[in-house]
């Protein structure tokens, strides 16, 4: 710890470590209530300001930052005693400056300044994320002998963030708290920067994916709160504001589930002041959208293509910051798209290319020549493969939603000397396992931007990285890292792939084909319009798909999930041993859609405690909780399942089992015991159930990355076994969902058709098919002579004159 005396703050006690000096959590407003517009903070009290911890960040989902880290594909060190979220102290900055030659802060240095604006979509996020920690990039500064002072920012979020109504305003809660909070803290930067040694005068403002879009927002100011703006991945034109309308629905969901529709105006009003706050994120139907609202004052209208690429001022959407930003640098990733694979479109990932297909043509139905040319220029076909299809799917939607905005942008900025526009491309793929690995995705570029991944980073990919850096640093610093956007040419800076020997490379034409991305959407704009192609990928993307109702008993993890799932998600607590609670997980789904379709008996649990060990206590009666959960929660879910897919004249029933179902697993025989009961479930009921219209399959995952498998993952891996991801699980539940839903429904390979009584074993992310293969062998391995005899029983007991019932033959007794 160090206490450093600020001219106008006082003693501050920050953290100084390898080069600089981190001040952490310095609160720069203040909140009379959660909703409350946000007061900006300039007395902090006469004893030493403690900025050694971060702050508490606003209300969000708890443990998001592993969905990021999903995104990356790599994950990265905790920082020790993580805050937790707050709804009224959340509001504070982190500020990173680098030591003097002396070895302290050199106050007269007026170093220019870069805040940083984190992404989340508005709904997650916080300034302490680990991959946002400005440092490194602080002593790349110095190293180039052009120093400079990072800042990172906390915003609401979700529902105190973004939440608006008219209820509220009458109230006197604005819109938009969020993006008031961002320019609050810009304001306490401005007014206290200088004492740390920064140059208020000096500011560059940049943020990705919902970040990137805050900051580009920035420019709808009259007031010029920062010299520079840098925006990566902010998708301004996909994720367009909220016109009211959209508003007030989404606050009658929320006051609904809140248990407030009945109350007064003043009393709902009151009470969401006061509710407890982690039903801020909990409660709070997911899919609800609470991103950026119209408001006429930070969002005026909604943003077009013609807008944005036009250097006349659109009256719905004007952009006054044109005139005082001194420069704009826009950047995309060449798979920018691939977030919107984790929002939902994985979840369309069975026949994915026919539903594109249909989506499209029904979108361009007044331009089937369009269409068409679309569908041929990304190699769409209803024969192509799902994973194929779907990645062509991701790179339309980064071109329309990423590539082609930073071209509207450039080509509306004035482009002047006082005025300047710097475009880039990230070109660098991801180097970590999963399934977007060697793509430049989402997110990866803020991860080589900070430099806070390079320890896991090959030597060329180092390169790449402090390339980015470097000339990051340089714009900050008021330089050219390139020659600016000029005339009609889109001049770019281009980095990556290191894997074809690129480190980086300036391509002064913007020529498609140079910098790595493709002419064919820009000649879909030219032909129908921007704003049309953007719909067709709006449509597709966002348009309804399933509806899923799921349960859990961890309410936080399931929360968290479905917050990264996007709309059509319901989640309710639900203990799967329960048969009350699953009856009412039921009637959720049928009162919110109006049907039941598919059922999934996907709960699941081990005991890794072996209670037949000779050394437990045999008067301690021992858990069965695998029994209750794996195997009675699966009877339950069968039973209620069947009940409310035959309301609809039939449908799938998909059980999850496990290679313990028809393998032995030593030291966990209850386990082995419940999932051999599953594959037991299916055979009892998928017999019958077919009469119904009913299919019943059975998955069984081996090695699947979960909690479950902790203990072993290690040494499996030394052996080189195969492993599942549980997507791959995933998929497999949705082959047995829908193998029968259409003629042009994936099946298994050799399986035979209907796809009902099928066990699926999955490993290493592929599917295999085994109960055709028992039953076709059963002469083999049980003698023909006892095969035969054995079929002539089995068609007894299945006979409409038999039952186990002996009640219901006295029934039909004459």
């Amino acid at each position: 710890m160090t206490t450093y005396k600020h001219k106008d703050l006082g003693d501050v006690q920050g953290n100084s470590k390898d080069g600089v000096i981190q001040f952490l959590g310095f609160k720069y407003a203040s909140l009379k209530n959660r909703f409350a517009a946000p007061s900006l903070v300039t007395d902090y009290g006469s004893g030493p300001i403690d900025a050694t911890k971060f702050g508490p960040p606003p209300v969000s989902p708890l443990g998001a930052i592993n969905n990021e880290f999903g995104f990356i594909q790599k994950e990265l060190p905790l920082p020790p005693n993580i805050p937790e979220h707050s709804d009224t102290e959340g509001l504070s900055l982190n500020i990173t400056v680098p030591k003097s030659k002396n070895g302290d802060i050199d106050t007269n240095a007026k170093l220019p300044v870069h805040v940083f604006v984190h992404g989340g979509g508005f709904a997650v996020g916080s300034s302490w994320y680990p991959h946002y920690d400005p440092a490194p990039l602080v002593r790349l500064s110095v190293e180039k002998g052009k120093p400079i002072i990072g800042v990172t920012i906390n915003y609401r979020l979700g529902v105190t963030g973004f939440m608006t109504s008219k209820e509220l305003r009458n109230a006197g809660y604005k819109a938009n708290n969020g993006f008031h909070d961002q320019r609050t803290a810009l304001q306490w930067v401005r007014k206290f920067i200088g004492g740390f040694g920064g140059n208020p005068d000096e500011i560059t403002a940049s943020g990705e994916s919902a970040g990137g879009f805050s900051v580009l927002m920035l420019l709808t100011s009259k007031e010029p709160l920062v010299k520079r703006i840098l925006s990566t991945g902010g998708a301004v034109l996909l994720f367009k504001p909220l016109p009211a309308p959209v508003t007030e629905d989404a606050y009658s969901k929320i006051i609904e589930a809140f248990g407030l529709k009945d109350k007064s105006p003043e009393e709902r009003v009151q009470a969401l002041l006061t509710l407890p706050m982690d039903d801020l994120w909990q409660k709070v139907p997911l899919g609800t959208p609470l991103i950026p609202a119209v408001d006429n004052e930070l969002v005026p209208g909604i943003a077009t293509f013609p807008g944005v690429s036009s250097q006349s001022e659109d009256p719905n959407f004007p952009l006054p910051g044109r005139k005082w930003c001194s420069a704009l640098m826009i950047g995309d990733s060449q798979l920018d798209g691939n977030i919107l694979a984790h929002m939902g479109l994985n979840a369309k990932l069975l026949n994915i290319a026919k539903q594109f297909i249909e989506s499209v043509n029904k979108t361009l139905a007044e331009h089937p020549d369009v269409a068409s040319t679309l569908l041929s220029a990304y190699n769409i076909s209803p024969s192509t493969d799902d994973n194929e299809a779907l990645l062509s799917i991701l790179r339309f939607g980064t071109e329309i939603s990423f590539y082609a905005p930073s071209r509207a942008f450039a080509k509306g900025w004035p482009r002047t000397k006082e005025n300047k526009f710097f475009l880039y491309h990230f070109n660098e793929g991801i180097p970590w396992e999963g399934q977007f690995q060697g793509e430049a995705g989402h997110i990866l570029d803020v991860a080589f931007l900070f430099q806070n991944y390079n320890e896991h980073l090959n030597e060329a990919q180092k390169k790449v990285a402090r390339a980015y850096g470097e000339d990051l640093v340089e714009f900050i610093n008021g330089n050219d890292p390139w020659p600016s956007v000029e005339g009609e040419e889109y001049g770019a800076r281009v980095y990556g792939p290191s894997s074809e020997g690129i480190t980086t490379k300036y391509v002064a034409s913007g020529n498609p084909a140079e910098i790595g991305r493709h002419d064919r959407v820009l000649k879909l704009g030219e032909q129908i319009g921007f704003d049309l192609v953007m719909d067709v990928f709006q449509n597709f993307a966002f348009e309804a798909g399933c509806k899923v109702v799921f349960g859990d008993v961890n309410d936080v993890a399931a929360r968290e999930l479905g917050s990264t799932l996007g709309d059509s998600i319901r989640f309710q607590h639900c203990d799967t041993s329960s048969y009350r609670a699953q009856l009412d997980l039921f009637a959720l789904a049928e009162t919110t859609y109006g049907r039941v379709d598919v059922v999934v008996a996907n709960a699941g649990v081990a005991n890794h405690k072996d209670i037949f060990d000779p050394s437990s206590d045999i008067s301690v009666e021992p858990s069965m909780m695998e029994v209750d959960i794996n195997l009675k929660g699966a009877i339950f879910t069968a039973r209620i399942g069947m009940h409310f897919l035959r309301k609809t004249g039939g449908g799938d029933l998909v059980l999850v089992s496990s290679i313990a179902g028809f393998k032995e697993c030593g030291g966990l025989a209850p386990y082995t015991a419940s999932k051999h009961g599953v594959l037991g479930l299916m055979r009892g009921l998928h017999i019958v159930a077919i009469t119904e219209n009913i299919r019943i399959n059975v998955i069984c995952p081996w090695m699947t990355k979960t909690k479950l498998v902790k203990g072993i993952e290690a040494g499996w891996r030394e052996l080189g076994l195969p492993e599942n991801e549980p997507e791959d699980v995933a998929r497999s539940i949705v082959l047995c969902a829908s193998a029968n839903r259409s003629k042009q429904g994936k099946t298994h390979p050799g399986a035979k058709m209907p796809f009902a009584g099928k066990i699926l074993w999955i490993a290493g992310g592929q599917a295999y098919e085994i109960e055709d293969a028992i039953q076709d062998l059963e002469p083999q391995w049980l003698g023909e002579e006892n095969s035969k005899v054995l079929a002539k029983g089995q068609e007894f007991l299945a006979s409409q004159g038999t039952s186990w019932d002996a009640d219901k033959l006295e029934q039909k007794t004459p």
